[in-house]
């Protein structure tokens, strides 16, 4: 077995920094654009078909938009529950993003509620598909979208 040495590297004029606790030195990061906070509030409502397909929110140019929070709530009639609740959005291809709908009991509610990190790119369009178990549901709700837009090249 042959031993491989480590180089060393020679460095004159080394930065030190000596704050103290009470005057530290701030630090920010550079590769991160200014975040501009933004939240999206969409109604759900279910078309003839008994489903929901409708666009959300139009990513303006010049931005991305991360989602980093999506919470829901959807009625159907008592009884049935949501099998499918998606978000669509597209950063270099239009991908749906499954979420769980959690029913509360027979009351044909259901609660989304999920921390995420999904991208929409610019000028593209968040989209929401939801379903029920059966066609010709009927019900609606609301959705909230939660994160940033960041300023892209």
């Amino acid at each position: 077995m042959v031993k491989k040495e480590t180089p060393s590297v020679n460095v004159k004029n080394a930065v030190r920094i000596k704050n103290l606790p009470a005057n530290p030195v701030f630090v920010r990061n550079v590769d991160d654009g200014a975040h501009e906070p933004i939240q999206i509030s969409a109604s759900i409502n279910f078309d003839s078909t008994g489903t929901v397909n409708h666009p959300v929110f139009p990513v303006p140019e010049g931005k991305l938009f991360v989602i980093e929070y999506v919470s829901a709530r959807v009625q159907v009639q008592p009884g049935l529950i949501v099998d499918q609740f998606e978000i669509w959005t597209n950063a270099g291809g239009n991908l749906p993003h499954h979420m769980i709908a959690t029913p509360h009991g027979k009351s044909g509610v259901s609660l989304i509620s999920q921390a995420v990190r999904f991208y929409a790119g610019p000028k593209t369009m968040v989209s929401i598909f939801v379903r029920s178990t059966t066609q010709k549901a009927v019900g609606g709700g609301n959705l909230s979208l939660s994160g940033y837009l960041v300023d892209v090249a």
